[in-house]
Parts: structure tokens; sequence; C-alpha cells
């Protein structure tokens, strides 16, 4: 019996009043203000767990997998095949909880990854849910799967965050399931607090919220415990435990060294160790240590667990109550609705996910919090704000000078990919959602852009009109080509310094600012015209010298170009666009052609669009997936 004082803390005492909720009465004892809280011993959880039906089973029967393993070389990467599970076998009925044993390297992750249809290699064996064969589909449809790292929206609330994963799951009952994820998890106190001022115990089960908010049938956890304290490790395992008895569902998660105050709470372990199996079965302490320090030490303790392998595949049989074995009823049911014995599932439908994604967004973006406002900010202000500084430094200079634009792009990359591996949606729904959010902002951004040069440049409404629409679209462009780099950089850091390189040596090859398009050599001249800064370049140059104040270039403030010609490069705007951007034997009307430029920078916007939703849903190489599993 352990004795929380109230002196521990509020905190502290919030979570232990919300797990009395959830835990049995015969568990429970309010003494004079003094909250005690007695362990369940393993007779009492075994009489709760037969009073729940346990109609659904897992089985996992003789699964192998290898993968190949990158070998870093000095000049060239070589990879090569590696087992990481051999001959695996465990079983587990629904009310339980599974817990998977084992060191660093061990086989547990992996074996998550095949139960959950992700595991990238070659794999064989088989997996089945209440008999029927375990698919990717119907894993999506039943299944939940808790990463070790979860990257949630930081504006949205707790709220928010369980409401809309139930929307993109397109389940009903959406409230009723929120209220009851709340209760269980002891997220009520903070469920209008944002996700990014939480603290990380509360994050953590968060984490698991996402997914108990689907009430799966299967639910996995990698490493759910780890890096919390003893308190939050005994809060998250008892709430598992309690999910699966009072659902019937089964709750599969990996552990390293469990602590012997949350055993009670396991119904089945499974120990891996080089990928074996060790033991299986209910709970047992059962140690098996690979010893690194030397090779000789390392060949001695493998071959110690391959001894304790090899006995448990000979005597172990009687621990594992049934041992898995294909039954022959047991064959590839096709993916249709429903499934012996366990429904419907997770359907999710197209418009209802579109709609979810649009609104989640909509909802990350207007948050009335620090992230949220300093993510708006960012979408809508930082161009105005870039070319208000730059106007502030050209407004106090002749008027002959350059105009520079700038632009940038956030995204929602993290989350995609986590809901991707879910099976919630594909590539093309993210970026669809994601443009119906950006576009407006970012047109938004431009109009107050060119509203702040107006009163310098003295623009007309038409000219006003056809720079908002180059700049919108330049804009548009920078930001699929950051969404294009971001598929297969995994840090956004790096990313975002080879989009601005990208910038720079597009701005440098085709602007005709920096250098005349006349001087380019011949390969560099045509790859120019791939590039839309040359022709956004080229309308706003045309807009901006068009205008009256620049007929007459002055020379100095005494003498103007006309009047001494030999002072003078460019007499007038048109001869500066004419030496710039064109090349012998060029059409100069065709060149300098502001409605075609601009639909030329618009094509170059909307053909990047469809060309990253055409890369989105391209499989990717096995190298740059593995930067994303996380």
């Amino acid at each position: 019996m352990r004795r929380l004082k109230k002196g521990l803390g509020t905190e502290i005492n919030e979570y232990i009043l919300e797990l009395l909720l959830i835990l049995p009465s015969s568990h429970q004892t309010l003494l004079k203000g003094d909250i005690h809280l007695m362990k369940p011993t393993p007779s009492q959880v075994s009489i709760v767990m037969k009073m729940i039906p346990s109609d659904c089973t897992l089985d996992i029967s003789n699964v192998f997998h290898s993968t190949t393993v990158v070998i870093e070389g000095s000049c060239l990467n070589k990879s090569e095949p590696t087992a990481v599970l051999r001959d695996v076998s465990a079983r587990v009925h629904g009310g339980e909880v599974l817990a998977i044993l084992g060191s660093k390297g061990s086989g547990k992750r992996a074996l998550l990854d095949v139960i959950a249809g992700r595991a990238e290699g070659e794999t064989r064996g088989r997996v089945t849910l209440n008999n029927n064969l375990l698919t990717p589909e119907l894993f999506r449809r039943h299944g939940g799967y808790v990463a070790h790292r979860c990257h949630l929206l930081p504006s949205l609330t707790v709220r928010q965050t369980l409401i809309y994963a139930t929307w993109l799951a397109n389940l009903n009952n959406r409230e009723a399931r929120l209220r009851q994820t709340l209760a269980d998890l002891a997220l009520s106190q903070v469920a209008n607090r944002s996700v990014n001022d939480l603290t990380k115990p509360e994050y953590r089960r968060l984490m698991l919220g996402v997914q108990l908010a689907k009430d799966p049938t299967l639910l996995l956890l990698d490493e759910p415990t780890w890096d919390t304290d003893p308190l939050n490790t005994y809060l998250i395992v008892s709430m598992l435990w309690s999910y699966a008895t009072r659902r019937g569902s089964i709750v599969v998660l990996t552990m390293e060294t469990p602590r012997s105050d949350v055993l009670p709470f396991v119904s089945r372990v499974t120990l891996l160790c080089l990928g074996a199996v060790v033991y299986s079965g209910p709970t047992r302490m059962c140690l098996s240590t690979v010893d690194r320090r030397s090779r000789d030490r390392f060949l001695e303790s493998n071959q110690q667990i391959s001894v304790l392998v090899e006995k448990f595949k000979a005597e172990g049989v009687i621990y594992m109550k049934e041992a898995p074995q294909v039954p022959s009823n047991v064959k590839d049911t096709p993916l249709g609705i429903m499934h012996k014995g366990l429904g419907r599932g997770i359907k999710p439908g197209c418009f209802s996910t579109l709609f979810a994604l649009y609104l989640r967004g909509m909802a990350a973006t207007f948050a009335f919090n620090k992230c949220g406002l300093g993510h708006f900010a960012a979408r809508l202000l930082l161009l105005p704000f870039s070319i208000a500084l730059m106007s502030i430094l050209y407004s106090h200079s002749t008027p002959v000078q350059s105009r520079i634009f700038l632009q940038t792009v956030p995204g929602y990359r993290a989350r995609y990919y986590q809901e991707k591996r879910e099976g919630l949606y594909g590539g093309a729904m993210f970026l669809t959602a994601y443009a119906l959010l950006s576009l407006p902002l970012s047109f938004v951004s431009t109009m107050i852009t060119i509203g702040i040069l107006v009163p310098i440049l003295e623009l007309d409404l038409s000219t006003w009109a056809y720079a908002c629409g180059v700049l919108w679209a330049s804009y548009v462009a920078a930001e699929q080509i950051t969404v294009a780099v971001l598929m297969i950089i995994g840090k956004p850091f790096t990313g975002g310094i080879i989009v601005l390189y990208m910038t720079l040596v597009s701005l440098i090859v085709s602007s005709g600012t920096i250098r005349s398009l006349k001087g380019l050599p011949y390969w560099l001249a045509a790859i120019s015209t791939t590039l839309p800064a040359r022709y956004a370049s080229l309308a706003l140059n045309q807009l901006a010298i068009d205008m009256p104040i620049f007929l007459n270039l002055h020379y100095n403030e005494s003498f103007t170009c006309p009047g001494i010609p030999e002072l003078c490069r460019y007499p007038d705007g048109r001869s500066y666009l004419i030496e710039r951007f064109t090349r012998e034997g060029e059409n100069i009307s065709e060149v300098l052609n502001v409605d075609l430029n601009l639909l030329i920078s618009l094509a170059f916007a909307v053909g990047l669009s469809i060309l990253n939703s055409v890369l989105y849903l391209l499989p990717l190489p096995a190298r740059i997936k593995a930067k994303f599993r996380e």
C-alpha cells in the first residue's frame, strides 16, 4: 500500500483522483481525506478477466521477418539482409494485455509492425484476428497503433485533437467517445488546454487517446511508458488494462524492463531476445540479457539464449495454454464490409476526411493561443512585413530602384506521415486540404504586400491586380517546391536551407536582374525557360518600368538620359527590358507580354501542385520512409 499525501502537489492528486474513477472499487480506499491505493493482486485481475467475454483472439504463428540494413561505407553504402524475427509465435485473447518484453534490438517494434502490416522487408508466417487473416486493410479498420513518438498539432486543444481523430475515422457518437476518452485517460481537467502547453505525461496520455477514441478491437503500443516516472507508468498501464477489460479488446504493448507494480495489469508476456521467443505465456518473471561488452561475451550470451529458445520450443507449449496454430478454416477473407466477429470497423469516407482535414487546419491556424497566433502571423504577415521593411529603406532614395519579393511556407508534414500509416488518407487528400486552407491566406498576404507598395510605386488598380496575380503565383510555386523537398528531407531546417539555395540559384539564373539573359550560355538560357522566376521577374519588371515615372530615366539630379546619350546605358525602361530579358532572334512583343507572363506564372503554380499530388501518391524508397517512421 502506498500513501500519497495532499502535499505531493495538485497535479499528482488530480491524476490519482481520475485513476480512482476507472479502477475497480476493490482497489480504492478513501480515509479522512488521504488517498490510499492498493495494487490488485493477480488473482483479483484474473477474476475480473473471467467476467469479460473473450470473443476475439490474436494468433501470431511462426512469424519470420528480415529486412535490409544499410552498412555505411567510405564511398558507397551497401545493404545486406538481416533476420529480425525468427519463428515467433504468441496468442492473446480479448480483454487481455500482452506485453512484449526484450532489450533494445530484440525485435519488439518489428513484431508490432508485422502485426499492423507496416513491416518493410520479407515476412513469412501468419497473423490472424478472430480467425480472419490480419491484412493491413483489416488492421486499419479494427486496429490502432500508438507509435513511440507522435507529432500532434501544437495549437489545437486536447478536446479538438480527440474530436478530429474520431472525425477522420468517420465514427459516430463523437461527443460520447470524447467524454469517455477524457475520463478514461484523466484528461478532463486539461480538455481545453492547447497541446503545446501539456506536460510530458499528459501529452503521452493524449497520444493514447487519439487511438482509444476510435475504440479499436486491437491496440498496439510501442513503448507507451518510455521516459515516464513510476507513478505515470502505473497510471498508463492501469488505464490500458481498464480499457481492455471493459471493452473486451486486445492490448499489445512493448516494454524493456517492466516494474513489479505494473505486472498485475499484464495478462501475458512474450519475451524476445535477438528476434526469437525465450518465453511466451502467463505473466512470470524471466530474464535474458545480451552482453555486448566484448565479442567473446556476446557470443557466449548468444549461445546461452539459443539454448533457452530451443528449450522453450520443446517444453514451453504448456505455458501458452493453446499453442497458436493455423486453423483449417482460416483463409484470405475478402476486404468486404463485414468480417467474422469484428463488424464494420473504421471506414473513412473521401468527403468526410477532406472536410475534417480542412476544419482541423482552420482550427490549428486560427487558434487563439501562442502557438496558433504565431502560425497565423507566419502564414499571413511575414511576406508583408518583409516588404514593409524594404519599403522603408527604398522610399527615401531616388525613384530609379529595383524591388524584391520574398515568400515563406509552413507545413503539417509530421502529422501527415503518421496518419497516412494509419490508412486514414493519402497524399492527394492531404495536399488538397492543405491547398484549400493555404491558397486564400496566401492570396490575402500578397494583396496586403502589394497594398504596401501602392503609395511608393503609384500603382493604379489594373497594375495592382496584375502584380497581385504574379506575386501570388510565385508564392504558391515556392510553397509547392518546399512541400516537394520536405517529402524526402527529414529535418525541416535542412529542407528550408535547400529551398532557400534553390530559390537563390533560380533568381541568379533566370530573373534577368542579377545577370542579363542575353549573356547566358545557350544551355543555361534553355534551363532558365523552365524556371518560374523568369516569367514572374519579367512581368514585375515590366509592370514597374512601364509606369510614367520611368519614361525618362535620370542620370543624376541634374542631367536626363535623352539630353546626353553617351552618359546613359538605358535611355528608357523598355531599353532596359530588351537588353536584360531578350536574346537574338526572339520576338520582343511576345517576351514583353505581361498577360502571357502572368498566365505562365499561374501555370507553373498549378503544375507544381499537380506534380506534388503525383509525387505523394508514388511509393517512396525504404531509406526515405525510414526517416518519417517516428
